[in-house]
């Protein structure tokens, strides 16, 4: 049977260096998530849009091949 492992609770005052360097380790650590996240998103963002021009493009495309066999272009809403 294992021993009982007890979690040394420090109290760490606002003005503390410890308290200091803790809080700006945290803020780095937090700071760097939400830069990757902020890429991430960017990343997305910048794929649905190449999506949206292909779209766009395919619909160009799609239109002026109707309208050369039709010879009219559909009333847009």
């Amino acid at each position: 049977m294992g021993g009982m492992d007890y979690a040394v609770k420090i109290t760490l005052k606002t003005g503390d260096p410890v308290y200091l360097r803790k809080a700006l380790v945290n803020n780095m650590g937090e700071e760097k998530r939400a830069r990757l996240y902020i890429q991430k998103l960017q990343l997305a963002l910048n794929i649905r849009f190449r999506e949206i021009d292909r779209e766009k493009a395919a619909l160009k495309n799609f239109l002026e091949k109707l309208h050369k066999t039709t010879g009219h272009y559909p009333q847009q809403a």
